[in-house]
């Protein structure tokens, strides 16, 4: 069952590439915050979503702005939205209930980031 309540994937993410962003332009360059800072403010913006598929979209692109390996806090982040993902049901069970545009593009990012084969 599809959620049209919600936001799409693509909406989602250019939220949270514009919060990463403006958090690097006002608080990283003017505080000296390292990426690791701005990454957790990030996801502190974005966190506790009441919709668990917008959670999980949500960590999936926090996860891919923290790049594959760069900062030591992503095997921490793997684990919890593998956490997510298995309460959920399984990506399958994910996927089929978000549309199928939203399933390509979610399906694309979550191969990037070597979460599924």
């Amino acid at each position: 069952m599809q959620d049209t309540e919600r936001e799409t994937y693509m909406t989602l993410k250019k939220w949270v590439l514009e919060t990463y962003f403006d958090f690097c332009r006002d608080r990283a360059i003017r505080t000296g915050w390292r990426h690791s800072a701005v990454l957790g403010s990030v996801e502190y913006e974005f966190g506790y979503a009441s919709n668990p598929v917008k959670q999980i979209m949500t960590d999936v692109v926090c996860l891919g702005l923290g790049g594959y390996g760069w900062h030591p806090e992503e095997k921490n982040a793997r684990s919890l939205l593998q956490s997510r993902i298995d309460t959920y049901g399984g990506w399958e069970a994910l996927l089929s209930d978000i549309t199928e545009e939203e399933a390509k593009l979610l399906r694309h990012d979550l191969k990037s980031l070597k979460l599924i084969p």
